[in-house]
This record gives C-alpha cells, structure tokens and sequence, in this order.
C-alpha cells in the first residue's frame, strides 16, 4: 500500500487509485469530521421513495453500491454450463444470517432478536433519530425482514442444487412479480443487458409480490434507510464502528476484539477493488521471471503426466 509521499510520485492509475482507497480507510480524522454527512443524499433519496416504482429503482441504486436490500442479485456460472457465467436472482434481504433467526421460537432465537432490534435502534439513533422514534423503526425492520424471512426456502432444502435451479427469461419473472417492476431494475443496477437467468427461489418473489402490496410504502422506507445505515457502518465514524461490532462482531460472532484498523483498511481495500490489488501483488511477488519460471514447471507437468496416460 502507498503512503501519502508514494502517491505523489510518478505512479500508475492502478497504484494511486488502490493507494488512495487505502489511505482514505485510513484517515480516522477526516472521517470523525465528516461524521453523518456521507449518509445525506443516500437517506434524501429514500426518502423520496413515494410509489413501488421509485422503491424498485432505490434498490437498483442501492445494489449497483454493493448494499444488499429485499433480494440478490449477482453473476455466477450456470449450473450446466460452467463456462457460461449468467446473471442470478435469489431470495435475500435479511440482516440476520439465517431466516430461521426470525422464526423459530428457542430462548436463543428470541433472546437474538431482542438483541438485534436493540442493535437496530441504536444505529438509527446515532443516525440522528430520536430516541421513540428510532425504537418504532427498529420494529418496523424486524416486521420486514420477517415477512422476507418468512418467504424464503429453508437452508436444508436449499441443499440440493435442483431446488435452486429454476432458469427462467426476464419476461418470464418479470410476469410472475409485476411489483418488482425487473425491466426497470435491470436498467438501474449497472448489469449488462441479458435475456435469461436463474431464479433461486421464485416462490419467494411471488410471495414478496405480494408483501409489497399490503406492507406499507413508509415501512419500507424505514428498511431502506436501516439497509443503507447498516452497510455504511463498518466505514463511519468510531460510534458506527463500535455499535456494528458489538453486535455483529461479538455477540453474532464471538469475536473479543476488533481488528486494527489497518487489517479491516485492507480487508474492504481486497473487497472494493480486489483485481486492482490483485495485479500490483503479482507485479511486485510474481513478475515476469515468475511467470516463465511457472510456464515451464506446468510445462513440465503436463508433459509428464501426457507421456503416464
């Protein structure tokens, strides 16, 4: 990773934009500054939300920013065709691993929820909600995520493969949940153009059809704005960080102690922009005499193993 000197040298765009993600990671102080405001024109543009259109175009937007919301969506080799790579839609939206947090009734589960609503609160508290009304919202959200949770096919089951492969035209899911309005969403969500994929679950998008009908618009705001609050935590200001941490960190995981900032820095620099990083570790570990070293030990192998068979 580059220091602040490096990147004013003479640099490739590749090592100053990985540099400068890095470094921006990095800089606590500015983002004690900034505090909130990061959060401004992604909340501004929830709460303009007004008809399902404008909700379905928000969870483009929201998707094409890596923030996870009512489904997924994501590219992955077809299932009988692995040098294919299609686009995917499945169940999602959840917060808590697993639909069966939401539903079973154990002291484990109850006491889980209980904490997440907790958890849930006090994120839209420092998000600048008031006390009462951050406590409302934090119910609204588990009432949503349930109904998700609810129409979502059991782990167990989703086991088998045949129970995910369900390859469907866009026409063709775009009929069975007119509500998600996909050709709109398509257009939104930066994916390229494509006439077919696969379905996860399409009984949960029939069922979700219809939630988003009967479950009101001013909710699902609310649950946007807890998705948008959420993902942004691990990257906001130290009470964010703590608050995530306390509950996804250590009592969802276990975990004592949060890592160094420098480990979560490269970590989310891995995530964002992972090829780029890719490629500047194999410049500087691998290089050209690597590579040739590399070609001819394989070379070597397959040769071999030709003359065995």
């Amino acid at each position: 990773i580059l220091t602040e000197a490096q990147l004013s040298g003479k640099h490739s765009p590749t090592e100053t934009m990985v540099g400068t993600f890095y470094n921006s990671c990095m800089d606590e102080s500015a983002i004690e500054k900034k505090g909130t405001t990061p959060l401004t024109p992604e909340l501004n543009r929830i709460n303009g939300v007004k008809t399902k259109k404008d909700l379905i175009g928000q969870v483009a937007t929201m998707h094409r920013d890596s923030i996870p919301a009512l489904f997924a969506f994501y590219s992955q080799p077809d299932m009988h065709n692995s040098m294919e790579t299609i686009a995917y839609l499945d169940q999602g939206g959840i917060t808590l691993p697993d639909r069966d947090y939401y539903i079973k009734d154990d002291a484990k589960s109850v006491e889980t929820r209980k904490k997440y609503v907790e958890h849930v609160q006090k994120m839209f508290e420092l998000a600048g909600d008031k006390p009462e009304v951050a406590a409302a919202e934090a119910q609204t959200v588990l009432t949503v995520e349930t109904g998700l949770a609810q129409a979502s096919m059991d782990r167990t089951v989703r086991r088998d493969p045949k129970t995910r492969d369900h390859k469907m035209t866009v026409a063709e899911i775009a009929a069975a949940a007119p509500n998600f309005d996909f050709t709109l969403y398509f257009a939104g969500n930066g994916s390229p153009k494509f006439t077919s994929l696969n379905v996860g679950n399409p009984d949960f998008f029939k069922q979700v059809n219809e939630q988003l009908n009967t479950v009101p618009l001013e909710d699902w705001r609310v649950y946007l704005r807890w998705r948008t609050v959420s993902g942004y935590a691990p990257v906001l200001t130290k009470v964010f960080v703590e608050e995530d941490f306390n509950f996804n960190g250590k009592y969802m995981s276990g975990q004592q102690e949060i890592e160094p900032r420098w480990k979560r820095c490269v970590k989310a620099t891995d995530r964002s922009l992972g090829m780029a990083l890719g490629n500047l570790y194999v410049d500087r570990t691998f290089g050209a005499e690597g590579k040739k070293r590399t070609l001819k030990m394989v070379q070597g192998i397959e040769t071999a193993m030709r003359q065995d068979i």
